[in-house]
């Protein structure tokens, strides 16, 4: 068993709390074998304590040679102070410049001698003092980058400097005391006459606009998180594929581009086959989410294919600037579903998913990119034709006169068997799961079987996949400093 010292070490180093307070309000405190447990989640050598003291070492040392953190956040308004770490004895100063998030820059200099020191440390026989660096108080809210070097303009280092607001963004009339009401709304049990046997997003927009009419000013939403088109029953949307994308299942699909000029797809919605289907799937008690997903990817796949022969200059350059925006995670959340979607479709199944498929990098993944193109393509449309759907309804809310218009609500992780996960595996935790304490609902406490994000993988990328998650929930975009 590892030295009780040691433990509490890596506790502080990893960031791990030591307790928390029960719904009594009463403290309880972390077991040791649940702190082994997060370590060993974490990556480190439970069982070896000679190996675990090593691992200790390593994180202190590189904690404290490194002269700035990969991010460090301030708040508005507050103690403008970013931690810099230098070796003993002191040099005469550094220059350091904030290069903002809107353009332009401010910069400085600044004599260590007089900065207040918060610690002391010593690494291999060298000394270093953790210094607090002052920042102008009148930095904007945003994610800047910060720059040091000495004074002779050797180059220390950078970091994201991120400076929040002292609260969370209050709407006008909110913030004016002003009382608003609006409805919550689980989209996927909406009804209407038109609606394929789910709730869409032509039927939000059409609900939006007419709680608009009674004085609504929003519209609250289940998570629209992306689920998985080959495997419908897996339903849940707290278990999503990915928290970046939409779940197309959502799509309204007699209005996606091209449907409207593509015969073969009027053709076959108009067919008394497919009217057939339809009917069963509105008079269903509940949602048949494998014949609604059948229903619309048929239908959706032939627009598809109608579209990248017919489209037109402005809607092609439209689809391939929402590609370049989202980047190599749409082409990776692509890819996994285009993956899932052939091995769910060949006769017994590819016996190669998902194993042989170790990640977007994998050389199975890459072969099969190269021989499956458009079923990738695919399942990019499919999101460029979702979020302009959502971002539709969103317009005819605020247009109705919403002051607020949608929220989505956002699941606490993704399922460790999507694409989120897949395409990133350093990024979560196979060896832990997010759930919650005993509370009077739930006197057994709850396990919800979803991987966590690793918090050392966070930080030292700045934040950066948190900041993605937030922004694409939110339907925006957030021009970042890299």
């Amino acid at each position: 068993m590892p030295d009780p010292e040691l433990l509490e070490r890596l506790r502080r180093l990893r960031g791990i709390e030591d307790h928390w307070f029960d719904y009594l309000g009463e403290r309880r405190q972390v077991s040791e074998e649940s702190l082994l447990g997060l370590l060993a989640a974490m990556g480190h050598s439970t069982d070896d304590p000679e190996a675990l003291a090593r691992e200790a070492d390593a994180l202190e040392a590189e904690d404290w040679q490194r002269v700035l953190p990969p991010a460090a956040v301030i708040r508005h308004g507050r103690d403008f102070r970013v931690p810099v770490t230098v070796m003993l004895p002191l040099m005469r100063g550094i220059r350091w410049r904030v290069a903002l998030e809107s353009g332009g820059e401010r910069s400085g200099e600044a004599d260590l001698e007089p900065l207040e020191r918060y610690a002391e440390h010593a690494v291999d026989g060298l000394h270093y003092a953790r210094l607090g660096l002052p920042q102008p108080g009148d930095l904007p809210t945003g994610y800047h980058r910060l720059f040091v070097e000495k004074l002779d303009g050797e180059r220390l280092g950078n970091c994201r400097l991120i400076v929040a607001p002292e609260r969370c963004y209050v709407p006008p009339g909110l913030s004016d005391g002003q009382r608003i009401w609006g409805l919550a709304v689980q989209l996927y049990t909406m009804r209407s006459r038109r609606n394929w046997g789910i709730g869409d997003i032509t039927d939000l927009a059409d609900f939006a606009a007419s709680a608009a009419g009674l004085g609504a000013d929003f519209i609250g939403l289940n998570p629209l998180h992306a689920l998985f088109p080959a495997d419908p029953e897996m339903a849940s949307p707290y278990s999503p594929s990915s928290r970046q994308f939409i779940n197309v299942i959502y799509i309204d699909p007699e209005l996606a581009p091209g449907y409207a000029e593509c015969g073969e797809a009027r053709e076959l919605v108009a067919s008394a086959a497919f009217r057939e289907r339809l009917a069963a799937l509105r008079a269903a008690a509940g949602v048949d989410y494998a014949g609604v997903t059948a229903c619309k990817l048929q239908v959706l796949s032939k627009v598809h294919a109608f579209f990248r022969r017919h489209a037109s200059e402005s809607q092609l350059a439209a689809y391939r600037g929402f590609i370049a925006e989202k980047g190599q995670a749409l082409e990776d959340y692509a890819l996994f579903h285009a993956i899932q979607g052939v091995a769910a479709a060949a006769p017994e199944g590819d016996r190669r998913w998902p194993g042989a498929y170790a990640g977007p990098g994998s050389v199975d993944a890459r072969e099969f990119a190269g021989r499956h193109p458009a079923e990738i393509d695919f399942h990019m449309w499919l999101q460029w034709v979702a979020g302009n759907q959502l971002a539709a309804a969103e317009k005819t809310a605020r247009d109705a006169g919403m002051s607020l218009g949608l929220y989505r609500d956002l699941a606490v992780g993704v399922s460790g068997g999507g694409a989120e996960a897949w395409s990133d595996p350093a990024l979560y935790s196979r060896g832990a799961s997010v759930g919650a304490p005993p509370d009077p609902l739930a006197l057994q406490g709850q396990d919800w079987g979803i991987p966590p994000m690793l918090p050392g993988v966070l930080r030292e990328r700045a934040y950066q996949p948190v900041i993605d998650l937030f922004a694409s929930n939110m339907g925006r975009h957030l021009s970042l400093i890299h």
